[in-house]
C-alpha cells in the first residue's frame, strides 16, 4: 500500500483544497481519530507529554515481573553439593578419574623410563641444557663443573689447583688394572663417579672397486693405501692428503722415447699406450668421408652431405639451395642470428651476421631494425620499424592487410600525433567501397549508392547533413511520435477545457474549464 498525502482545507487561503504542506499539522478540531490501522510517528504526545518512551524506567513498576533466587552466601547451600566446595578440599579425597589422572612424581618418572629406558640418551644435548646444571656466562671461562650436595645440582667454580690426576677428584672412584677401556659414569646413589665397561660396540661395511664388503668393528681401524702412481698421507690431525702422479706411472702408460709433438696411441695387441704420431692430412679430400673425386669444386662450391654415399661433396650454392633450407622449432632460441655469404670468389671469405636481422624458429619470425629492396618473395610479412625503398614508397602487387581492427595512421610532421581509421569490432559481411575520380566540390560530401560505390552529393535543403528537428518522441502510454522527413513538423493539438498560447519561443497550456484552477 503506497503512502498518500492528504487533502485540506486551507482556511488561511480562501478555502483553497491543497495538499497537506510538509511539517505542517493536521488539525481535527477536536475530533478522535477512528478505525486507523499502523500510525508511524517520531512522537506520540497526550496533555504535552510524551510518550515516544512509556515506560518510566523503573523496574518496580512493570509488571509480571520474573523472580531472581537469592544467592547463597555458604557453598554448602547448593542442591547439587556433595561435599567439594568446602574449603579447603584438596584430590587427596576426590577419586581419580579413568582417562584424565592425576600428575604424581612416580607416575612421571614411570613414564620417562618406559620411553626412553633407564638411562637418558643425552648425546643431543648441551650439558647445561640439563635442569641441574647452572648456566654458563662468559665469567665462567676456564672453571670446572662441580657437584654441590647441598643444592643437588652442578655449579661452576676456579679450579683452586692441588689436584693432579682426574682421579684424585673426592667424587672419582680410584683407578685399577682391571678398568683399562671403561668409561666414567655418574652413580646417583652414592653421589660420585665410577668407572664400569663400555658395553657399546658398533659395526660397518666398507668396499672398493672390486665389491667386495669388508666388515669393520669397534677395535679396527680403516688404512688408505695408494695404487700405482698414487701416494697417500696424513697429519696429526687424521686429514688424508691423496697425490696422483705422472701419467707414466699408469700400468697400461708407457712413455719411455717420447719427444715434443708425439701424442698417445693405442697398441691394441699390447694393451697399452704409448708415444706416436699422427699424420696431418694436406687436403680436406685426404679425409675418410670427403669426396671431391666424383664432383670437381670450383668457385663459390660448398660442402653438402648426401646420405646415398654417407660423404661430403662439393655442389653450387643457389638461390633454390636457399630457399629449401628447413628449420626446426626451438623455444630456447627467442632470436637467433641470420648469416650472410659474399658472393665472390676470392680468398679467405668470411661468415658474417647483423645483428640487426634475427630469425626466431620457434615462431617463424623474422625480425629486422629496416628493409630496403624491390622486392619481398613472401605470402605475410610482419613489419615492426620502418619498410622504405629508393622512392620512399611501398608497392604491394596484391591486398594489403591490416588484421584484429588494428589500424592506419596518418601521423603529423613531428609525429606526435595521429588521425587512424580502423574496421568495426564485428563486421557482418566483407565490403569493398570505391572511392571516387577526383575532388568534390564545397560542402559535397560521400555517399554510397548501396552497391559499395562512393561518390560526392551535395546536401538537399540547407545543406546542413542533420536537418531533422526532433526524431522521436516517447510520450508514457501512447505511441511514439516519430520524424518521417527532414522537414517534418510536430503539431500540438488543444484538448478539452485546454487553451495554448505561444510567445516567441515558449508555448504556454492553461486549463479552461473544472474549478478554475491552472
Amino acid at each position: 500500500m503506497a503512502n498518500r498525502i492528504p487533502l485540506v482545507v486551507d482556511v488561511l487561503d480562501s478555502n483553497k483544497i491543497k495538499e497537506l504542506p510538509v511539517g505542517d499539522n493536521l488539525d481535527l478540531g477536536g475530533a478522535g481519530v477512528t478505525n486507523a490501522g499502523t500510525i508511524n510517528a517520531t512522537d506520540i504526545r497526550i496533555n504535552n507529554v510524551s510518550f515516544n518512551n512509556p515506560f518510566s524506567g523503573d523496574y518496580n513498576d512493570l509488571t509480571n515481573k520474573p523472580s531472581i533466587p537469592t544467592v547463597p552466601s555458604a557453598l554448602s547451600a547448593f542442591a547439587n553439593d556433595v561435599g567439594y566446595l568446602a574449603a579447603g578440599i584438596t584430590t587427596d579425597v576426590i577419586s581419580e578419574g579413568v582417562t584424565n589422572e592425576y600428575f604424581t612424581l612416580a607416575k612421571t618418572d614411570a613414564r620417562v623410563n618406559a620411553q626412553t629406558g633407564s638411562n637418558l640418551d643425552l648425546s643431543l644435548k648441551t650439558i647445561t641444557a640439563l635442569k641441574d646444571v647452572d648456566d654458563v656466562t662468559v665469567s665462567d671461562d676456564g672453571k670446572i663443573l662441580y657437584y654441590d650436595h647441598a643444592s643437588t645440582s652442578w655449579k661452576w667454580k676456579v679450579d683452586a689447583g692441588g689436584i693432579t690426576t682426574f682421579t684424585a677428584l673426592t667424587d672419582v672412584d680410584a683407578v685399577t688394572g682391571t678398568n683399562d677401556g671403561d668409561i666414567l659414569y655418574y652413580d646417583h646413589a652414592t653421589t660420585s663417579f665410577k668407572w664400569k665397561a663400555d658395553a657399546s660396540s658398533f659395526t660397518f661395511s666398507v668396499g672398493a672397486d672390486d665389491s667386495t664388503l669388508r666388515a669393520i668393528s669397534t677395535t679396527e681401524s680403516i688404512k688408505f693405501i695408494g695404487g700405482t702412481g698414487i701416494t697417500t698421507a696424513s697429519d696429526s690431525e687424521g686429514n688424508i692428503t691423496t697425490t696422483i702422479g705422472n701419467i707414466g706411472d699408469l700400468v697400461d702408460v708407457g712413455v719411455a722415447g717420447a719427444t715434443n709433438g708425439q701424442v698417445l696411441t693405442y697398441d691394441s695387441g699390447a694393451s697399452t699406450w704409448g708415444p706416436g704420431s699422427i699424420a696431418a692430412p694436406s687436403n680436406i679430400d685426404d679425409l675418410a668421408d670427403v669426396d671431391t673425386v666424383s664432383t670437381t669444386p670450383v668457385d663459390d662450391y660448398v660442402l653438402s652431405f648426401k646420405g646415398a654415399t654417407s660423404k661430403w661433396e662439393p655442389r653450387v650454392l643457389n638461390n633454390v639451395d636457399a630457399a629449401t633450407v628447413t628449420t626446426s622449432p626451438d623455444a630456447t632460441a627467442a632470436a637467433q642470428f641470420v648469416t650472410f655469404v659474399a658472393v665472390s670468389d676470392s680468398s679467405s671469405q668470411e661468415l658474417r651476421t647483423d645483428a640487426s636481422v634475427t630469425y626466431n624458429p620457434s615462431t617463424n619470425v623474422l625480425s629486422a631494425t629496416s628493409f630496403t629492396g624491390t622486392t619481398v618473395n613472401t605470402t605475410n610479412l610482419n613489419v615492426s620499424g620502418s619498410v622504405a625503398n629508393g622512392v620512399n614508397e611501398i608497392t604491394f602487387a596484391g591486398d594489403l592487410k591490416v588484421a584484429s581492427t588494428k589500424e592506419i595512421r596518418y601521423y603529423d610532421t613531428d609525429n606526435s600525433h595521429f588521425i587512424g581509421f580502423k574496421s568495426a569490432g564485428t563486421v557482418t559481411a566483407s565490403k569493398s567501397f570505391t572511392l571516387p575520380d577526383g575532388d568534390g566540390t564545397t560542402n559535397q560530401v560521400l555517399t554510397t549508392d548501396g552497391n559499395e560505390t562512393l561518390s560526392w552529393s551535395t546536401p538537399s535543403g540547407t545543406g546542413e547533413l542533420n536537418e531533422d528537428s526532433y526524431k522521436t518522441i516517447k510520450i508514457s502510454g501512447q505511441t511514439d511520435v516519430v520524424a518521417s522527413a527532414a522537414a517534418d513538423e510536430l503539431t500540438l493539438v488543444a484538448g478539452t477545457n485546454i487553451t495554448m498560447t505561444t510567445a516567441a519561443d515558449e508555448i504556454t497550456i492553461n486549463s479552461t474549464g473544472g474549478g478554475g484552477g491552472t
